[in-house]
């Protein structure tokens, strides 16, 4: 992707200092292009460093799906005031 960015900015000063007989604009123009290729490699470093952050949260993801999988709910009651059943009615006597 660098290459090819830069490759058109090569390009494009080529044409522009061909139909551009100033020097002063020239060198304005090379000044661009080469703030430009230092902020996408700023950028592609930032790509790459965001990409790897996104890969290690998703593997943090998958391991806490695989840990939540392996829970079963509803293997522990669920606990009422007073001794009575979740439906609010006390459970029935046996005689």
């Amino acid at each position: 992707m660098k290459r090819v960015v830069t490759g058109f900015a090569v390009a494009a000063l080529l044409l522009v200092i061909a139909g551009c007989p100033n020097p002063q604009k020239i060198a304005d123009l090379e000044n661009q292009v080469e703030a430009q290729t230092e902020k996408i490699t700023e950028l592609e470093g930032m790509v790459e460093a965001l990409t790897m952050e996104r890969d290690a949260l998703q593997e943090r993801v998958e391991e806490l799906e695989t840990k939540a999988a392996g829970k079963t709910p509803g293997k522990t009651p669920a606990k009422t005031p007073g001794g009575t059943s979740p439906g609010g009615l006390k459970p029935p006597t046996q005689k």
